[in-house]
């Protein structure tokens, strides 16, 4: 009887355990929408553009990023040196949805692809993300860029954040020039590749009735004997 509790609690535990899965991914080939991952029960948003529509310096970014046919996605001309910049406030942005109703979610990293549009000035990608709920975005990090050629980087999530059922997470991609990048044109930066990436962690509720399931059935297989 003990062993066979023991082997059941094995099994238990085993099945609690995260599981790390790729959650969904936006490649750009066809289209700019996300796919989720085989086996992941979940809702991908298109790769989004967003703030204010007016130019500011002869320029408008934010809300004319689109998927170049090439298939990646391309941003619009920009001027951003700097946080400070009122440019700031225009972004690229995709989400995911935990749409289990069982699962939880750790996210892990958030692999990407980018590069220059064209050019060897250096040009930065920072990535930050807001799960529903929660104040304020979060930092992922700030990635350089001085080619024309892809290259590839991870961000990664702060430690134990979470999606529990129905709760989201917003991936926003704010694009800044160095200062001395003079060159009035070709202001773009190119992102391919983006792989959202996590643990799924079943739900321990199920898991407890499992167990006291299997418990109930090798209990009457003892008294049987």
């Amino acid at each position: 009887m003990v062993r066979c509790f023991g082997l059941l609690l094995a099994l238990v535990v085993s099945f609690q355990s995260a599981n790390a899965a790729l959650l969904s991914t936006w490649d750009f080939a066809s289209n700019a929408n996300g796919t989720v991952a085989g086996g992941i029960v979940g809702a991908a948003g298109a790769m989004q553009n967003a703030g204010q529509t007016s130019a500011i310096g002869g320029l408008v970014y934010g809300n004319a990023g689109a998927r170049n046919a090439s298939g990646f996605w391309r941003t619009s001309n920009f001027n951003n040196v700097g946080s400070a910049s009122p440019l700031t406030a225009r972004y690229s942005y995709i989400s995911f949805t935990n749409s289990s109703s069982v699962n939880q979610i750790t996210l892990t990293t958030l692999d990407f692809k980018a590069k220059n549009a064209s050019g060897a000035f250096a040009r930065n990608v920072e990535v930050s993300y807001k799960i529903t709920g929660v104040s304020g975005e979060s930092s992922m990090g700030s990635f350089e860029r001085t080619s024309a050629s892809f290259s590839s980087s991870t961000a990664s999530f702060a430690s134990g954040v979470t999606l529990d059922a129905g709760d989201s997470v917003t991936v926003y991609f704010r694009f800044f020039k160095s200062g001395s990048d003079s060159n009035s044109n070709n202001r773009q930066l190119d992102l391919d590749d983006i792989a959202l990436n996590g643990d799924v962690v079943p739900e321990p509720a199920s898991m407890a009735v499992f167990g006291l399931v299997g418990l109930g059935v090798a209990v009457a297989r003892r008294r049987k004997k």
